[in-house]
C-alpha cells in the first residue's frame, strides 16, 4: 500500500471498527483497531493514532478491561496533546477520569474531571455536559447532595440550550439525585422525559435503562408489584445485548422488589445472580448496591415479613451510575 494511502486505509478500517463496537462485537472491533495501528505505524498521524487509541479503549473497558482501557487512553491523550487536539484530548482526559472512578478512586477521578472542565473552558465550542453530570454523579456517590444537584442541573441546563447529545444522560442523573433529595415525583418526571425521548428515536437500550430507573422509582414509592414485570422485561433485553453493566444493576434492583413482595429465594437468587455477573467488577455503582442487598437481606427466612423491611431494604443507597464508560462522549469523530 502506499504510504499515501495509508491514511485514508486507516480511517476506513477505525470506522468499521467502531461500527462492530456500537453492535457490542467487542474482539472483531478490537482486531480491526489493531490493524489501524499498525498502518499508522511511523507515519506521525498523531491525532489519528489517537481516535484509534481512545475507540479502541472503549471496548476494553466495555469488556471490564479497566487497566487496559486506562493505559490506551492514556496513549491517546499523548497523540492528542502532540496533535494540539483540545476537543479530543479534553474527551480523553474525561475518559481517563471514569476509569478512575469505576475503580473506587474517586478523589483522582473529580481531578481528572475540573481537569477536562477546564480545558473545555478554552475551547470556542463548548460541551461540558457529560463532565459535569459525571462529576455530579461522583459527588452523589461520596454523599455531597447539594453540589451533585448544581452540577447536574448545570449540566441538564447546557444540554437544552444547545441541545447536547448527553441531555438523556444529563436528564437521567438529575433524577437520581432528586430521588435522593426525596423528591419523587420530580424523578419521575426526569425519568418519564428520557423515556419519551428515547421512544421517539428507538434507542432500545435507553429505553430499557429508563424503566428500569421507573421501576426503582415505584421501589421508593412502595409499588414492589409494578416493579417486578418491569425490571423482568429489562432484563431480558439486556441480556440479549450483552450488556453487563445493566443487567447487574437490574437484578440487584429486581431482588429487592422481590424481597418486597415476601419472595424471598427468588430474591436471594436475584442478588447472587448480579453479584456472579460482577464479581470481576470495581465499579462502586454496581458493587456496593449488592453488598448493601445481601447485607440487609441475607438472614432473612420464610414467614411474615420483618417489619424493617419496607424501611430498609427498599431504599436505594446515594450512589451514582453505572453507565458512564458507556456514554457516546467517548465515540470520537474524526
Amino acid at each position: 500500500m502506499a504510504a499515501g494511502n495509508r491514511p485514508g486505509a486507516a480511517d476506513t478500517i477505525r470506522l468499521m471498527a467502531d461500527a462492530e463496537g456500537g453492535h457490542r462485537h467487542l474482539e472483531q472491533a478490537i482486531a480491526l483497531y489493531r490493524r489501524a495501528l499498525d498502518i499508522l505505524q511511523d507515519l506521525g498521524e498523531h491525532a489519528k493514532t489517537g481516535l484509534v487509541l481512545n475507540n479502541m479503549a472503549i471496548d476494553f473497558a466495555n469488556e471490564g478491561n479497566f487497566d487496559r482501557a486506562e493505559r490506551l487512553y492514556r496513549q491517546a491523550k499523548v497523540h492528542f496533546e502532540q496533535s494540539g487536539d483540545k476537543p479530543n484530548t479534553e474527551i480523553t482526559v474525561g475518559n481517563i477520569a471514569d476509569i478512575l472512578y469505576l475503580r473506587g478512586n474517586l478523589p483522582g477521578a473529580a481531578r481528572l474531571y475540573g481537569e477536562a472542565l477546564k480545558i473545555d473552558a478554552s475551547l470556542d465550542h463548548k460541551q461540558p455536559e457529560y463532565l459535569l453530570y459525571r462529576l455530579g454523579d461522583l459527588e452523589l456517590t461520596r454523599g455531597h447532595v447539594p453540589e451533585a444537584h448544581r452540577l447536574v442541573q448545570q449540566a441538564v441546563d447546557t444540554s437544552r440550550s444547545h441541545l447536547g447529545t448527553n441531555a438523556a444522560g444529563s436528564m437521567s442523573e438529575l433524577g437520581e439525585v432528586l430521588k435522593v433529595e426525596g423528591d419523587l415525583q420530580s424523578a419521575r418526571q426526569q425519568y418519564q422525559a428520557v423515556l419519551e425521548a428515547s421512544q421517539k428515536i428507538g434507542d432500545l437500550n435507553t429505553i430499557e435503562e429508563s424503566r428500569v430507573a421507573l421501576a426503582d422509582l415505584a421501589l421508593e414509592e412502595g409499588h414492589p408489584y409494578q416493579a417486578e414485570p418491569i425490571l423482568s422485561a429489562a432484563i431480558a433485553q439486556f441480556e440479549k445485548e450483552k450488556a453487563d453493566p445493566d443487567t447487574i444493576s437490574a437484578y440487584t434492583i429486581l431482588s429487592r422488589a422481590l424481597l418486597l413482595q415476601s419472595k424471598l429465594k427468588d430474591s436471594r437468587n436475584a442478588i447472587e445472580h448480579a453479584a456472579e455477573l460482577g464479581r470481576s467488577s470495581p465499579d462502586p455503582a454496581l458493587t456496593l448496591p449488592i453488598a448493601y442487598s445481601n447485607s440487609a437481606c441475607r438472614n432473612l427466612s420464610g414467614g411474615p415479613q420483618p417489619s424493617w423491611i419496607s424501611d430498609d431494604c427498599k431504599r436505594t443507597p446515594a450512589i451514582g451510575s453505572h453507565r458512564s464508560y458507556r456514554q457516546e462522549a467517548g465515540i470520537l469523530q474524526p
